[in-house]
């Protein structure tokens, strides 16, 4: 761990347990800060342990908060109203937390989206004159009338606010962001890619000498054409669509495996439905705790697969899939936000539109009946991540702002 700098404080913070891209984000960034800035990290009590670990591989420092974001589903409208009351508790816990350090000469990442937490954000702003970076990772969604005038109120007055700066992890997000503040405002919005460590990769991939024994761990057959993904096992990442194709697959190819391995609790609701699916042993539902604490474990299970499949109807630019790509694995997935940024349909992965199990199953199958597509998919794939989403290159310019931000205050 480096010695503290005086006055290159900086602060990354998110409150809540889920984690995934936005923090391994934050890791690169770290990572290539760490050699100038005095590095605290700021996140919730019951942290997974895998993701503490993370940290303590890149050597920075951190400290737990009390009470987190209840990120839940809210159907009725006291579960509504209880989740608000929580999101303000934690935010309060947040500020107060805060106190203790000098937010003037420090910076400040934060995990806040400014059309949720523009209180928390204010009164960080105004009250402790602190320097705020906010990235955004996924573009609004869809609404009705009177919430969009609400985020357009709050986020109105989040970019009026003094020494608050936005990021954009992707050129989707930022462009979609534009109908919501002055164009002035707009063009301060500098993209800081999710990206991949080349490095990093390249290392994984010449360790990689038996791929059977990475199967044999995960627990998947080593003679069987698996198809993968990785990441949160939610509604919004498409599981149901990639559970539907893989049994219409099943049922032409049996030969042909599906695995999904993911940090997330899942509920015997979730099990039950994913039992109906009748896939048995062809579905394998992987417990990232169980694959190791290092992230080069978790980037050498791609090489298990054969195939990467995202059927996300929302997301950013998920992080998961460029390493997938960047591993070498021929990827599918959707033709949403960000997701063509990397996927050139037919160039470097194949594009389907969101929902449609049919067309994630034929691609599957195409894939799998077309080994020189398949390859050149993959060779095409790993070369446009590797030379497009260095995360060097992003993380340098994030921190370059940082040292700007400060500059300009006289620290």
């Amino acid at each position: 761990m480096s010695d503290p700098k005086p006055n290159r404080q900086l602060l990354f913070v998110w409150n809540y347990l889920e984690w995934g891209g936005a923090q391994i984000y934050f890791l690169g960034i770290m990572k290539l800060a760490k050699a100038d800035w005095d590095i605290t990290v700021l996140l919730p009590e019951g942290s997974d342990a895998k993701l503490l670990s993370f940290l303590d591989t890149v050597g920075v420092r951190y400290e737990f908060l009390k009470g987190r974001f209840d990120l839940g589903a809210a159907p009725s409208l006291r579960r509504k109203l209880e989740r608000r009351l929580n999101i303000l508790r934690s935010e309060i816990n947040v500020f107060n937390h805060l106190r203790k350090f000098d937010l003037r000469s420090s910076v400040l990442h934060i995990e806040a989206a400014p059309w949720q937490s523009a209180t928390l954000l204010t009164a960080l702003s105004i009250v402790r004159r602190a320097n705020i970076f906010v990235t955004l990772h996924n573009a609004l969604p869809d609404a009705p009338v009177w919430r969009e005038f609400v985020w357009k109120f709050k986020i109105g007055v989040v970019s009026r606010l003094p020494n608050i700066r936005l990021f954009a992890s992707n050129k989707d997000t930022k462009a979609r962001f534009r109908r919501w503040v002055s164009d002035k405002f707009f063009q301060t919005i500098k993209v800081t890619y999710t990206t991949v460590n080349p490095t990093e990769i390249d290392a994984v991939r010449r360790a990689i000498t038996d791929r059977a024994l990475i199967r044999k761990r995960l627990g998947i057959p080593a003679d069987k054409f698996v198809v993968m993904c990785v990441g949160q096992f939610v509604d919004r990442k498409g599981r149901w669509i990639f559970l539907e194709a893989a049994r219409s697959v099943c049922e032409k190819h049996r030969e042909i495996h599906f695995a999904w391995l993911t940090s997330s609790d899942i509920s015997s609701l979730d099990k039950q439905r994913i039992s109906d699916y009748g896939l048995e042993d062809r579905f394998h539902l992987i417990d990232a705790g169980k694959v190791g604490s290092e992230r080069n474990d978790i980037l050498a299970t791609y090489a298990a697969a054969d195939v990467y499949a995202l059927a996300s109807y929302v997301e950013g630019l998920p992080v998961a899939l460029l390493e997938a790509m960047a591993m070498g694995v021929a990827s599918i997935s959707t033709n949403i936000n960000a997701i063509p940024e990397a996927i050139k349909h037919e160039e470097t992965g194949l594009l389907i539109e969101p929902g449609r199990a049919g067309q994630l199953a034929d691609a599957i199958i195409r894939l799998y009946e077309d080994a020189a597509l398949r390859d050149r998919l993959a060779r095409n794939g790993r070369d446009f991540v590797v030379a497009n989403f260095d995360e060097r290159s992003a993380s340098a310019i994030a921190i370059a702002a940082y040292g700007q931000a400060l500059a300009a205050r006289g620290r």
